[in-house]
């Protein structure tokens, strides 16, 4: 796959690096993204935190209208269900805290969920990637 191939992107993880994440996936890719959290709270929370961040550092400084803050917003989904969230995603980007158990247990799901040719990505900092990829059917494609 290469990155022209990519039309549809999840994010989990929905603090504050997550929803940068899904910003900059969103506002300069132009991805369609989904934004994955344990619960709808944490989901509108980060979404929320994408609507601020846009108004303060782009509308109100007019770098950008409020109709391409509207366009920016509409392209980002979010969801407290992993499965539904990768049925069709060509990336899977987990952004979770420093766990090996539940980064293995997300990319098992990830894994079972979302097409075969869906890259997943891991934005550990020091975690063997290795290790989570062997939770996969597919460590080729864990990066």
């Amino acid at each position: 796959m290469r990155t022209d191939d990519i039309r549809a992107v999840a994010v989990i993880g929905t603090g504050l690096m997550g929803s940068q994440i899904v910003e900059i996936l969103s506002r300069v890719g132009g991805y369609e993204v989904f934004a994955v959290d344990r619960n709808e709270k944490l989901v509108k929370k980060g979404i929320r935190e994408i609507e601020v961040r846009l108004d303060k550092h782009y509308v109100t400084k007019g770098k950008m209208t409020p109709e391409k803050k509207q366009e920016i917003l509409k392209r980002i989904m979010g969801s407290a269900s992993i499965k539904k969230a990768v049925k069709n995603v060509d990336l899977v980007i987990e952004v979770i805290s420093e766990n090996m158990r539940l980064k293995k247990e997300i990319f098992r799901i990830v894994d079972e969920n979302s097409p075969p040719n869906t890259i997943l990505a891991s934005n550990t900092s020091y975690l063997n990637i290795s290790e989570i990829a062997s939770s996969t059917n597919r460590p080729d494609k864990v990066i």
